[in-house]
């Protein structure tokens, strides 16, 4: 493991196409999931970010030590969207083309990577998302009603057909979208990030991945309805007033 001290990754050889990508898994006190699920990205992609978001139940960094991994801390919690925001800028400062982002938690299978490295490969712009089957799995219908309420906002908002807005499982394009005013530092992010993307003139794909959602009892989630709720009618608000008729 490299930690990070100064602000650029050494990049590898392209490798996609001749394009440089990243993978990125943003961690908050995901001690139990980090470290397979880093071991399985690593079997597709060479070059892999960690970034802890001031996790409290574990030393991640010697839990990850012996791994071939780059890793950044934040000394405090700060947000999902803080934590891409810090990678997707190290990127950009680095030269790579692509930020491929998946969660800590397990739920993301690492084996779909080889599908995102290989649209990358079709073009600069591209911005992918993973759309989840959720057939079978244990979600909440809260969190189904959520995804498709979304999905049809961001649509008026700002002409994007997705059906799973809220995956984490994404393909960023690194120089479309590191100088982009964003506001998000929570969850709220990765829906102001599609929206932007979009209106940036990105290439948007989606491509279906497999996903494993755990029981409730099972489940470790920093989601927390109510701020989370505030901070996206809030986004959502201003993407309607900025919206092009």
């Amino acid at each position: 493991m490299i930690e990070l001290t100064g602000n650029t990754i050494p990049c590898a050889d392209p490798g996609s196409g001749g394009k440089r990508i990243c993978a990125v898994i943003p961690v908050y006190n995901n001690t139990s999931t980090i470290r397979q699920v880093a071991e399985e990205t690593l079997r597709h992609i060479p070059d892999l970010l960690v970034v802890d978001d001031g996790s409290t139940d574990a030393n991640l960094k010697e839990k990850l030590d012996d791994l071939p991994l780059y890793y950044c801390r934040h000394s405090s919690n700060r947000g999902k969207g803080a934590a891409l925001r810090t990678a997707l800028r190290l990127l950009a400062d680095s030269g790579f083309d692509f930020m491929l982002t998946l969660d800590a938690d397990g739920q993301h299978d690492p084996a779909d990577i080889p599908l995102f490295l290989e649209l990358a490969r079709s073009g600069d712009d591209i911005f992918a998302i993973g759309s989840r089957d959720f057939t079978g799995q244990p979600v909440p219908s809260g969190s189904r009603f959520g995804r498709k309420l979304s999905n049809l906002l961001l649509k008026w908002e700002c002409g994007v057909r997705t059906s799973d807005s809220q995956s984490g499982f994404r393909l960023y394009p690194v120089r479309l979208l590191a100088d982009l005013p964003f506001r998000c530092t929570h969850f709220d992010f990765e829906t102001e990030v599609l929206a932007m993307a979009v209106r940036a003139g990105t290439n948007h794909r989606e491509i279906p991945v497999r996903v494993y959602y755990p029981p409730k009892r099972e489940r470790i989630t920093h989601f927390r309805p109510l701020p989370e709720l505030a901070r996206l009618t809030g986004l959502h608000f201003r993407l309607l007033c900025s919206r092009k008729v």
